[in-house]
């Protein structure tokens, strides 16, 4: 929308750093509305994008939803949570899911792979959106991601190494996704458990990167 990063101290500029700095829901309310005029309309527009780069799992319906905007709404009915039945421990193939927001550790790291690529001019990010995102633009966003105001466990496992990473917590999971840069070349790692909360949880993605260097290092 932009043709371009944000310049320093934009409005632009000061909502993406809020977003993905210290996941702002508030903020990335105010961003959608700021480059589509309304929820509804980024929502859209985010979908066809991520159709376009052959990421199906990952639809967005309006805006998020912040405490504040639950409080003053309390009459109007909420969307329904995902059952918990519909993210099974154990399995073969992948789940179907309803009409919701949701996503996948596959599309995560697909995301985080191409714009990793983008950075470099290099992917499917630069040809499949014809422009619409530039190489710069693609460095920019990686730099906030990599200045994530709370490290965590991902980034704490791997302190001698950049993260660009973007950690989400609900009440009931703890996700994490991120591009790993080593001197052996970067790899991109998602992580989403449905199943705990806490620093046990949160410490899986870093467990998970201890052994993706593991493997590295006797390739």
């Amino acid at each position: 929308m932009l043709r371009g990063p944000p310049s320093t101290g934009s409005r632009a500029d000061v909502l993406l750093q809020h977003a993905l700095i210290h996941s702002g829901h508030c903020t990335a309310n105010d961003l959608a509305v700021l480059i589509a005029g309304s929820t509804t309309v980024a929502a859209t527009r985010i979908n066809a994008t991520m159709r376009r780069l052959g990421l199906t799992d990952t639809p967005m319906y309006g805006g998020y939803l912040v405490e504040s905007e639950r409080r003053r709404s309390i009459s109007v009915p909420l969307p329904a949570p995902i059952e918990r039945e519909l993210i099974p421990k154990l399995v073969n193939s992948q789940p179907s899911f309803g009409p919701r927001k949701y996503t996948t550790a596959a599309d995560l790291t697909q995301l985080f792979r191409e714009l990793y690529l983008g950075a470099n001019g290099r992917g499917p990010l630069i040809p499949e959106l014809g422009g619409e995102v530039t190489p710069a633009e693609s460095r920019y966003l990686l730099y906030l991601l990599a200045h994530w105001a709370e490290r965590g466990e991902l980034a704490a496992e791997m302190s001698s190494r950049t993260v660009a990473h973007e950690p989400g917590w609900l009440s009931t999971a703890r996700h994490d996704v991120g591009v790993v840069y080593t001197r052996r070349g970067p790899f991109v790692i998602a992580v989403m458990n449905a199943d705990g909360v806490g620093a046990p949880a949160d410490r899986l993605a870093a467990r998970l990167a201890r052994a993706t260097l593991r493997h590295l290092a006797q390739r």
